[in-house]
């Protein structure tokens, strides 16, 4: 059910010894890369929060939690997206295609991206580049997979496409699309992919008719996974989490908002794993998730303004900010502190 790449990337801690703490550490090495590769991207737009930016997402209580509490691969595709959203920043859209290449052999959600290069770049020979970049080295890491196992190869796209999982059970993703069944309302896998390859094409020809920003769609790519997609579960909130925060920085309350989301996304995430009696049960998982839908909602509005994160500075207070950032990562390496005493005192 795991596309090619990640293989590959589970394999170092097999070798170290297959150990948790080994895990955890893996794991947690990924959050630290991209939140580094996230400061080279802040410092396109604002040099000066750069550093507290990238302290966000490496200090999250989310990433902390993905990490160490429920030891998810969920942390390594961040660090791809990131990647390709540097060289995107950089106008480098060949080197930006073969990171999203890389990812989407790794996790299939960057190929929702891939249409933004090829329209975004400047002439017809570097589009044939990106093309090349991008198919050519997902081929490469793919072909022994389809070569010598086809079969066991389509059954991780049919997971992630049609949410058919090999083993017969059947897949449930934490969005409100799943929770509406609930209610008695059944909506198709089939309706979310449609409406979430509809929104995507409008995103594509905002860009192509330069009315929104590459940068603006490419954030908004990954909301609209969040809105449409439902077998989405919310270890991938670290993706919403790293796109949004070049803006996230302009404003106090929505570094804040991002953490508080976090926090939502992990209660639903722990409810839905069945680590702790949910109030409501199933219904209270809803609410959650309607939070996340409606968190979601509002920040793709702001990216549909236009508006890029060098922009969004324009007459605010930069060492205020930078102060309000650095109190914001304080929050979440206490948070990170208690859980690790607790964690110890629990051991012991």
């Amino acid at each position: 059910m795991t596309p090619p790449g990640i293989n590959y990337l589970l394999v170092p801690p097999l070798l170290l010894g297959d150990h948790m703490v080994v895990w955890e550490l893996w794991f947690s090495l990924f959050n630290f890369l991209t939140a580094a590769v996230l400061y080279y991207i802040l410092r396109e737009f604002k040099p000066e929060l750069a550093f507290v930016g990238a302290g966000l997402y490496v200090t999250s209580p989310f990433a902390f939690f993905t990490a160490i509490s429920m030891i998810q691969d969920d942390t390594i595709i961040p660090l791809f997206v990131a990647l390709a959203t540097l060289y995107l920043v950089r106008n480098r859209h060949v080197i930006s295609a073969t990171w999203v290449g890389l990812g989407l052999v790794v996790k299939m959600f960057p190929a929702v991206t891939a249409p933004l290069l090829l329209i975004s770049a400047r002439d017809k020979q570097t589009r044939l580049k990106v093309a090349g970049a991008g198919i050519g080295v997902t081929l490469l890491i793919c072909s022994p997979f389809l070569l010598l196992a086809p079969n066991e190869f389509m059954a991780f796209v049919e997971f992630y496409l049609l949410g058919k999982d090999p083993t017969g059970k059947e897949v449930l993703g934490m969005s409100m699309w799943r929770f509406l069944s609930l209610a008695g309302i059944h909506i198709p896998n089939a309706v979310n992919l449609v409406a979430l390859l509809f929104a995507l094409c409008g995103i594509w020809v905002l860009v192509g008719r330069k009315r929104l920003p590459v940068h603006n769609g490419f954030a908004l790519s990954f909301l609209m996974l969040f809105i449409l997609y439902a077998k989405l579960h919310f270890g991938y909130y670290l993706l919403m989490l790293l796109v949004l925060i070049p803006w996230a920085l302009s404003d106090w309350r929505r570094m804040v908002g991002l953490v508080m989301a976090g926090w939502v996304a992990r209660r639903a995430h722990l409810g839905w794993r069945g680590r702790f009696d949910m109030f409501g049960d199933e219904l209270g998982l809803a609410f959650l998730a309607s939070l996340l839908l409606l968190f979601c909602i509002w920040w793709a509005h702001q990216l549909m303004k236009g508006e890029s994160p060098s922009d969004s500075f324009a007459g605010k207070d930069i060492a205020r900010l930078r102060t309000a950032a650095a109190w914001v990562c304080l929050l979440g390496i206490c948070y990170a502190w208690r859980a690790g005493i607790d964690r110890i005192i629990l051991a012991a």
